[in-house]
Protein backbone atom coordinates (compact mmCIF):
# COMPACT_ATOMS: atom_id res chain seq x y z
CA UNK A 1 0.00 0.00 0.00
CA UNK A 2 2.81 2.39 0.67
CA UNK A 3 4.41 2.29 -3.12
CA UNK A 4 0.15 2.94 -4.27
CA UNK A 5 0.00 5.94 -1.73
CA UNK A 6 3.05 7.48 -3.12
CA UNK A 7 1.33 8.03 -6.47
CA UNK A 8 -1.93 9.48 -5.17
CA UNK A 9 -3.23 12.50 -6.03
CA UNK A 10 -5.48 14.37 -3.71
CA UNK A 11 -8.12 13.69 -5.39
CA UNK A 12 -7.91 10.04 -5.16
CA UNK A 13 -9.61 7.50 -2.81
CA UNK A 14 -8.44 4.01 -1.59
CA UNK A 15 -11.17 1.48 -0.75
CA UNK A 16 -10.40 -1.30 0.77
CA UNK A 17 -12.50 -4.86 0.90
CA UNK A 18 -11.62 -6.65 3.63
CA UNK A 19 -13.43 -10.13 4.10
CA UNK A 20 -10.66 -11.81 6.48
CA UNK A 21 -10.87 -9.28 9.43
CA UNK A 22 -7.13 -7.45 8.14
CA UNK A 23 -6.46 -4.49 9.65
CA UNK A 24 -6.46 -1.58 6.76
CA UNK A 25 -3.65 0.39 5.91
CA UNK A 26 -4.41 3.92 7.70
CA UNK A 27 -6.37 6.65 5.43
CA UNK A 28 -8.43 4.11 3.33
CA UNK A 29 -12.03 3.81 3.38
CA UNK A 30 -13.25 0.18 5.04
CA UNK A 31 -15.92 -1.59 3.30
CA UNK A 32 -16.41 -5.22 5.57
CA UNK A 33 -17.53 -8.37 3.31
CA UNK A 34 -18.62 -11.86 4.75
CA UNK A 35 -15.79 -14.03 5.53
CA UNK A 36 -14.73 -16.54 1.96
CA UNK A 37 -16.39 -13.56 -0.66
CA UNK A 38 -15.04 -14.25 -4.02
CA UNK A 39 -13.39 -11.38 -5.78
CA UNK A 40 -16.10 -10.50 -7.87
CA UNK A 41 -18.33 -9.72 -4.31
CA UNK A 42 -15.72 -7.69 -3.28
CA UNK A 43 -15.01 -5.64 -6.49
CA UNK A 44 -18.23 -4.75 -6.30
CA UNK A 45 -18.74 -3.70 -3.11
CA UNK A 46 -15.95 -0.98 -3.63
CA UNK A 47 -17.32 0.27 -6.50
CA UNK A 48 -20.55 0.83 -4.55
CA UNK A 49 -19.03 3.41 -2.41
CA UNK A 50 -16.72 4.49 -5.14
CA UNK A 51 -17.33 7.90 -6.34
CA UNK A 52 -14.46 8.33 -9.18
CA UNK A 53 -15.24 8.65 -12.44
CA UNK A 54 -11.83 6.14 -12.90
CA UNK A 55 -11.30 2.78 -11.40
CA UNK A 56 -8.86 0.47 -10.39
CA UNK A 57 -8.37 -2.50 -8.97
CA UNK A 58 -5.88 -4.93 -7.47
CA UNK A 59 -5.70 -7.11 -4.62
CA UNK A 60 -3.65 -6.98 -1.45
CA UNK A 61 -0.70 -9.40 -2.42
CA UNK A 62 0.27 -7.09 -5.52
CA UNK A 63 2.26 -3.99 -5.64
CA UNK A 64 2.33 -1.23 -7.99
CA UNK A 65 5.48 -0.03 -9.52
CA UNK A 66 6.37 3.68 -10.16
CA UNK A 67 4.40 5.16 -12.64
CA UNK A 68 1.28 2.57 -12.28
CA UNK A 69 -0.95 5.60 -11.75
CA UNK A 70 0.22 7.54 -14.10
CA UNK A 71 0.23 5.14 -16.69
CA UNK A 72 -3.14 3.66 -16.01
CA UNK A 73 -4.64 7.08 -15.84
CA UNK A 74 -3.49 8.22 -19.28
CA UNK A 75 -4.04 4.60 -20.99
CA UNK A 76 -8.10 5.56 -19.71
CA UNK A 77 -8.16 8.32 -21.71
CA UNK A 78 -8.02 6.38 -25.46
CA UNK A 79 -9.67 3.19 -23.97
CA UNK A 80 -12.47 2.13 -21.97
CA UNK A 81 -10.81 -0.54 -20.01
CA UNK A 82 -6.87 -0.86 -19.29
CA UNK A 83 -4.41 -3.11 -17.90
CA UNK A 84 -0.64 -3.96 -17.43
CA UNK A 85 2.38 -6.49 -16.74
CA UNK A 86 2.23 -8.57 -13.87
CA UNK A 87 6.08 -9.35 -12.55
CA UNK A 88 7.45 -11.87 -10.10
CA UNK A 89 7.89 -11.31 -6.58
CA UNK A 90 11.88 -12.15 -4.87
CA UNK A 91 13.18 -15.66 -4.02
CA UNK A 92 10.05 -17.22 -4.49
CA UNK A 93 9.77 -21.17 -3.00
CA UNK A 94 9.08 -23.48 -5.93
CA UNK A 95 5.15 -23.39 -5.28
CA UNK A 96 5.38 -20.03 -5.39
CA UNK A 97 7.26 -19.88 -8.51
CA UNK A 98 4.44 -22.86 -9.82
CA UNK A 99 1.83 -20.85 -8.39
CA UNK A 100 2.37 -17.32 -10.79
CA UNK A 101 3.35 -18.63 -13.83
CA UNK A 102 0.09 -20.49 -13.88
CA UNK A 103 -2.13 -17.93 -12.54
CA UNK A 104 0.22 -14.54 -14.23
CA UNK A 105 2.95 -15.97 -16.05
CA UNK A 106 1.00 -14.83 -19.44
CA UNK A 107 0.82 -11.61 -18.08
CA UNK A 108 4.60 -11.69 -17.02
CA UNK A 109 5.78 -11.43 -21.08
CA UNK A 110 5.08 -9.32 -23.90
CA UNK A 111 2.14 -8.86 -25.47
CA UNK A 112 1.34 -9.60 -21.41
CA UNK A 113 -1.88 -10.65 -22.40
CA UNK A 114 -3.40 -13.59 -21.70
CA UNK A 115 -4.75 -16.65 -24.93
CA UNK A 116 -7.70 -14.33 -25.59
CA UNK A 117 -6.42 -11.03 -25.27
CA UNK A 118 -7.07 -10.25 -21.79
CA UNK A 119 -5.52 -8.24 -19.00
CA UNK A 120 -4.76 -9.73 -15.53
CA UNK A 121 -7.50 -9.26 -13.07
CA UNK A 122 -4.97 -7.63 -10.44
CA UNK A 123 -4.11 -5.12 -12.03
CA UNK A 124 -7.18 -3.45 -14.54
CA UNK A 125 -8.87 -0.15 -14.33
CA UNK A 126 -11.71 0.97 -16.25
CA UNK A 127 -13.84 4.14 -16.82
CA UNK A 128 -16.63 4.22 -14.37
CA UNK A 129 -19.01 4.91 -16.94
CA UNK A 130 -18.09 2.19 -19.20
CA UNK A 131 -18.52 -0.32 -16.04
CA UNK A 132 -22.09 0.88 -15.45
CA UNK A 133 -23.35 0.69 -18.87
CA UNK A 134 -22.56 -3.70 -18.79
CA UNK A 135 -23.27 -4.31 -14.72
CA UNK A 136 -26.57 -4.14 -13.29
CA UNK A 137 -26.95 -2.49 -9.78
CA UNK A 138 -25.24 -4.73 -7.54
CA UNK A 139 -23.85 -7.17 -9.47
CA UNK A 140 -20.44 -8.87 -8.77
CA UNK A 141 -18.08 -7.49 -10.59
CA UNK A 142 -15.99 -10.46 -12.56
CA UNK A 143 -13.22 -8.89 -14.94
CA UNK A 144 -13.71 -11.71 -17.37
CA UNK A 145 -17.58 -11.26 -17.43
CA UNK A 146 -17.02 -7.58 -17.43
CA UNK A 147 -14.17 -7.46 -20.16
CA UNK A 148 -16.61 -9.77 -22.68
CA UNK A 149 -19.29 -7.42 -22.19
CA UNK A 150 -17.43 -4.49 -23.08
CA UNK A 151 -15.38 -6.62 -25.90
CA UNK A 152 -19.28 -6.88 -27.12
CA UNK A 153 -19.68 -3.37 -27.57
CA UNK A 154 -16.40 -2.46 -28.86
CA UNK A 155 -14.00 -1.94 -26.15
CA UNK A 156 -11.51 -4.10 -26.53
CA UNK A 157 -8.53 -3.98 -23.35
CA UNK A 158 -5.84 -2.29 -24.06
CA UNK A 159 -2.60 -3.31 -22.74
CA UNK A 160 0.00 -0.35 -20.60
CA UNK A 161 3.24 -1.20 -20.63
CA UNK A 162 4.40 0.97 -17.79
CA UNK A 163 0.88 -0.13 -16.03
CA UNK A 164 3.23 -2.70 -13.63
CA UNK A 165 2.57 -4.43 -10.58
CA UNK A 166 4.75 -7.37 -8.89
CA UNK A 167 2.66 -10.04 -7.13
CA UNK A 168 3.99 -11.30 -3.75
CA UNK A 169 1.68 -13.99 -3.09
CA UNK A 170 3.10 -16.99 -1.07
CA UNK A 171 1.23 -20.00 -2.83
CA UNK A 172 -0.08 -23.43 -0.73
CA UNK A 173 -0.43 -26.36 -2.03
CA UNK A 174 -4.10 -25.93 -1.26
CA UNK A 175 -4.11 -22.42 -3.89
CA UNK A 176 -2.32 -24.71 -6.65
CA UNK A 177 -5.16 -27.84 -6.55
CA UNK A 178 -8.49 -27.53 -4.39
CA UNK A 179 -8.27 -23.73 -5.39
CA UNK A 180 -7.07 -23.80 -8.69
CA UNK A 181 -9.72 -26.76 -9.31
CA UNK A 182 -12.70 -24.23 -7.76
CA UNK A 183 -11.49 -21.52 -10.26
CA UNK A 184 -11.91 -23.55 -13.07
CA UNK A 185 -15.06 -24.50 -12.03
CA UNK A 186 -16.25 -20.84 -11.01
CA UNK A 187 -14.66 -19.73 -14.37
CA UNK A 188 -16.96 -22.44 -16.47
CA UNK A 189 -20.12 -21.50 -14.86
CA UNK A 190 -20.01 -18.08 -15.91
CA UNK A 191 -18.83 -18.59 -19.08
CA UNK A 192 -21.69 -21.16 -19.75
CA UNK A 193 -25.01 -19.33 -18.52
CA UNK A 194 -26.15 -19.29 -22.02
CA UNK A 195 -25.08 -22.25 -23.39
CA UNK A 196 -27.02 -25.22 -24.49
CA UNK A 197 -26.17 -28.58 -22.69
CA UNK A 198 -25.20 -30.22 -25.91
CA UNK A 199 -22.53 -27.53 -25.75
CA UNK A 200 -21.79 -27.32 -22.18
CA UNK A 201 -21.06 -31.16 -22.83
CA UNK A 202 -18.75 -30.66 -25.77
CA UNK A 203 -16.49 -28.33 -23.74
CA UNK A 204 -16.42 -30.77 -21.04
CA UNK A 205 -15.18 -33.66 -22.93
CA UNK A 206 -12.83 -30.45 -24.44
CA UNK A 207 -11.01 -30.21 -21.12
CA UNK A 208 -9.20 -32.94 -21.80
CA UNK A 209 -6.84 -31.57 -23.70
CA UNK A 210 -6.72 -28.08 -21.88
CA UNK A 211 -3.55 -28.96 -19.35
CA UNK A 212 -1.77 -30.07 -22.16
CA UNK A 213 -2.65 -26.47 -24.81
CA UNK A 214 -2.28 -24.32 -21.56
CA UNK A 215 1.17 -25.71 -20.87
CA UNK A 216 1.85 -25.20 -24.63
CA UNK A 217 1.06 -21.46 -24.75
CA UNK A 218 3.17 -20.90 -21.08
CA UNK A 219 5.89 -22.49 -22.52
CA UNK A 220 6.01 -20.57 -26.08
CA UNK A 221 5.28 -17.08 -23.82
CA UNK A 222 8.15 -17.78 -21.33
CA UNK A 223 10.49 -18.70 -23.88
CA UNK A 224 10.74 -15.21 -24.58
CA UNK A 225 12.31 -14.98 -21.28
CA UNK A 226 15.37 -17.32 -20.35
CA UNK A 227 14.99 -16.94 -16.59
CA UNK A 228 11.29 -17.49 -16.53
CA UNK A 229 11.87 -20.47 -18.84
CA UNK A 230 13.98 -22.10 -16.75
CA UNK A 231 12.12 -21.57 -13.91
CA UNK A 232 8.90 -23.28 -15.73
CA UNK A 233 11.23 -26.07 -16.80
CA UNK A 234 12.43 -26.84 -12.96
CA UNK A 235 8.96 -26.54 -11.48
CA UNK A 236 6.77 -27.96 -14.07
CA UNK A 237 4.97 -30.97 -12.59
CA UNK A 238 3.66 -28.99 -10.32
CA UNK A 239 2.31 -26.25 -13.02
CA UNK A 240 1.43 -29.54 -14.78
CA UNK A 241 -0.30 -30.90 -11.58
CA UNK A 242 -2.08 -27.26 -11.06
CA UNK A 243 -3.56 -27.45 -14.67
CA UNK A 244 -4.92 -30.62 -14.75
CA UNK A 245 -6.93 -29.47 -11.38
CA UNK A 246 -7.94 -26.48 -13.37
CA UNK A 247 -9.14 -28.24 -16.11
CA UNK A 248 -11.52 -30.78 -14.12
CA UNK A 249 -12.84 -27.98 -12.20
CA UNK A 250 -13.61 -26.50 -15.33
CA UNK A 251 -15.26 -29.29 -17.06
CA UNK A 252 -17.37 -30.02 -13.97
CA UNK A 253 -18.20 -26.45 -14.19
CA UNK A 254 -19.75 -26.92 -17.46
CA UNK A 255 -21.51 -30.08 -16.38
CA UNK A 256 -23.13 -28.79 -13.00
CA UNK A 257 -22.76 -25.65 -12.65
CA UNK A 258 -21.17 -23.51 -10.07
CA UNK A 259 -20.33 -24.81 -6.62
CA UNK A 260 -22.58 -24.37 -3.51
CA UNK A 261 -21.50 -22.14 -0.70
CA UNK A 262 -18.99 -19.37 -0.94
CA UNK A 263 -16.28 -18.99 -3.63
CA UNK A 264 -12.38 -19.44 -3.38
CA UNK A 265 -11.83 -16.82 -6.13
Amino acid sequence: MGALREQLEPCDEVIWVDSAGVDPPPGSAVVRAPQGSPRGELYARALFVAGADLVAMTDSTSVVRPGWRTAAVSGLERADVVGGPVFPGPDPDRRTAAGFLVEYGPHSAPPYLSASGDVAANNVAYRRAALDAVLSPYEQVWKTVVNDRLRARGSIPALIVEMQVESLKRYSWTDLLAHRAAHGRLYASQRALDWSASRRVVAAAACAALPLLSYWRLAQRMRQDRAQMAQLLAVTPIVVAAMVTWSAGEALGYIAGPEQGPHVF
